[in-house]
């Protein structure tokens, strides 16, 4: 089976979209964890399960 050029200019634009996305998600997501490990943080909670990790 063989796909046709505009098919294949069709498919890279469409993978473009999804990768564009997904890096759009994963620094969301990113910026979330660093948020709310600086809230854990300022309300002296232990993140990650680390108990008393400030000392």
């Amino acid at each position: 089976m063989s796909i046709s050029d505009e098919q294949y200019k069709v498919m890279q634009e469409y993978l473009q979209n999804v990768d564009e996305r997904l890096h759009d998600v994963s620094a969301f997501i990113a910026d979330d964890l660093l948020v709310e490990s600086h809230r854990l943080v300022e309300h002296g909670e232990a993140p990650l399960g680390r108990p008393n990790w400030r000392g």
